[in-house]
């Protein structure tokens, strides 16, 4: 496994967690969160941005 498909599959999983658990993420006050709606659109940006690199790394880096 290369550290970019890491990376990727390390950002996919928190931004899995994001989405099923926003109430967690919420109470830890990270970077200034000041919403549950923010912390579910930053987990489905998460999402696309991860999937991205992993896709990146699977097809171009190869």
């Amino acid at each position: 496994m290369s550290p970019l498909l890491l990376i990727g599959l390390i950002g996919l999983i928190s931004a899995i967690l994001q989405l099923k658990y926003p109430e967690i993420i919420f109470k830890l006050k990270l970077l200034g969160i000041r919403s549950l709606e923010a912390v579910k659109i930053g987990g489905y940006v998460g999402i696309f941005i991860s999937l991205l690199i992993i896709i990146c790394d699977i097809f171009i880096v190869r």
